[in-house]
């Protein structure tokens, strides 16, 4: 669509870049308070007549802008210019200095609240959602001017042992999981080297960085390592790591003692924030609407934001696609399950301290032997390390199957997953695997989905809270339900019984 005439005959003397022109021609087709919300607030940079250089203040403005206006403004530009013209956008450079912090060590944001106790300030980036996608651009707060990027710290020397241990503690991260005591393999060198580059430039590589993977592969290591790497050559900087379980259980906390605003600015005045088990926000709509705000004030921020998971964004079902989205706009790394010569790697580190340590041959037999987990791996190690100390480091092959039957044949049996179950289940029934997470409740799916609840419960070693959340986000009381129903049914159903033991016996179990 080109400019009509009685919009050209509205401007006055055309200036060189036609930027007061262009912006007022805008102004009269998507409003004032969107034009100086995303595209006056630019600035322009350089005109050298083919092409208009542009600054905005931050990645998540240039998003918004590019996506929604550039077409619009590139046409309106071509228009009062007559010959095609080309607009580029580049965010601005971020500060060189970060505010200064208190003498006594404690971490605090602009408006002093501090990170162990964040909510005690009144400022910061607050509880005003930033423009991002799914926001009103109209009513968006932009990010506060006092908050600096992380990443412009010059590096200092190393704090004091004392110092980091106050600040560790006041992030919430173990000491123990750094990247010295990660061992590097083929199954987790693509995340171990995102998660170094992180440490080194937070906010400006990969953001938001999600790694997945099963459990005991080293995600929480990955994730504490980022963080304690950036506390000791960035001590200013406000890390903050929490579970997707404890930031629910804070967020029902302070809605119930109503301190929603001090909730917020606990979280979106970090400068690198780390969450945990973030398939557990799946069917918590009201958790997932919050995190959703928290994510775009940190990113529009350019905050670093650092995810774990035990499946890719797009399979934790039900998950708002806003944040999904969201979630894959960074880099998504999965941590697979170490190989042999890697799994001796890490029992070899696990021993760096030990008086007394294992041959070569007992070491060999558990990486081969205990393959899916690390920490199944690391406890097995420990166990043995515990026999062998009060009886003698001698062990013979015969002691090592018995103290670790448990463990052995744990790892002999087939590996059966909560997802693996709905598939079978989905396909006996004759019904389709969104029925296991729906929330219609006919007969013909209410009676599989109890089924695939009751094998999960037996079949495989995660709580009934778990399980819930894997079925569509249900509590634990359905599960014990649908548990203590199938059970009830078998014994008086020869028909089920028999459809039940089918489908172990397809699984691996019977």
């Amino acid at each position: 669509m080109s400019i009509g005439s009685t919009e050209l005959e509205e401007l006055d003397e055309l200036d060189p870049s036609h930027w007061g022109e262009m912006c007022r021609v805008l102004r009269s087709r998507i409003g004032d308070q969107m034009c100086r919300r995303w595209i006056e607030s630019a600035e322009v940079l350089q005109d050298d007549g083919d092409e208009l250089r542009l600054q905005v203040p931050n990645f998540m403005h240039q998003v918004w802008l590019e996506d929604h206006f550039l077409a619009q403004m590139e046409e309106v530009l071509t228009g009062l210019c007559g010959q095609p013209r080309r607009i580029v956008c580049q965010v601005a450079p971020a500060p060189d200095l970060l505010p200064p912090v208190r003498a006594n060590g404690a971490d605090h944001g602009a408006d002093g609240g501090s990170a162990a106790d964040p909510g005690t300030g009144a400022g910061g980036v607050g509880g005003a959602p930033t423009g991002c996608g799914d926001s009103d651009p109209d009513t968006t707060a932009a990010p506060a001017g006092g908050m600096a990027d992380p990443v412009t710290e010059p590096v200092l020397a190393e704090v004091s042992s004392a110092d980091l241990d106050e600040r560790l503690a006041a992030a919430r991260l173990n000491p123990e999981y750094s990247f010295d005591a990660l061992v590097i393999g083929e199954n987790n060198r693509i995340a171990a080297a995102a998660a170094r580059g992180i440490a080194n430039s937070p906010g400006r590589l990969y953001n938001p960085f999600f790694v997945y993977g099963g459990t005991g592969l080293g995600k929480t290591h990955l994730m504490h390592a980022i963080g304690q790497e950036i506390i000791r050559h960035k001590p200013r900087t406000r890390v903050l790591y929490v579970t997707a379980e404890s930031f629910t259980n804070e967020l029902v906390s302070a809605i119930q003692q109503n301190r929603n605003e001090r909730f917020r600015n606990s979280y979106r005045q970090a400068d690198v924030l780390l969450v945990d088990d973030i398939h557990f926000f799946a069917g918590k709509y009201s958790t997932q609407e919050e995190f959703f705000h928290t994510f775009n004030a940190l990113f529009d921020g350019r905050k670093q934001i650092v995810l774990a998971s035990d499946r890719p964004p797009s399979e934790i079902k039900p998950l708002e696609q806003r944040l999904v989205s969201r979630f894959e706009w960074g880099l998504t790394s999965q941590i697979q399950p170490p190989d042999v010569e890697t799994r001796m790697a890490i029992l070899q580190l696990k021993m760096r301290d030990w008086p007394m340590k294992f041959g070569d041959d007992i070491i060999t037999y558990l990486a081969e032997h205990i393959r899916s987990n690390v920490r199944r791996l690391q406890g097995a190690l420990v166990k043995l390390g515990t026999y062998a100390s009060l009886h003698g480091w001698n062990i013979s092959r015969e002691e090592i199957e018995t103290i670790l039957r448990d463990v052995l044949l744990e790892e002999a049996r087939p590996l059966v997953t909560i997802n693996l179950i709905q598939k079978a289940v989905a396909e006996n029934f004759d019904v389709r695997m969104a029925d296991m997470t729906s929330r219609r409740r006919p007969a013909s799916i209410v009676l599989p989905r109890q089924v695939a609840m009751f094998l999960s419960r037996e079949m495989t070693r995660e709580s009934l809270k778990a399980i819930g959340e894997a079925f569509g986000g249900r509590d634990h009381g359905t599960v014990m339900h649908a548990c203590k129903l199938i059970d009830k049914r078998c014994r008086e159903d020869e028909q089920l019984r028999n459809q039940v033991e089918r489908l172990k016996r397809q699984l691996g179990m019977a």
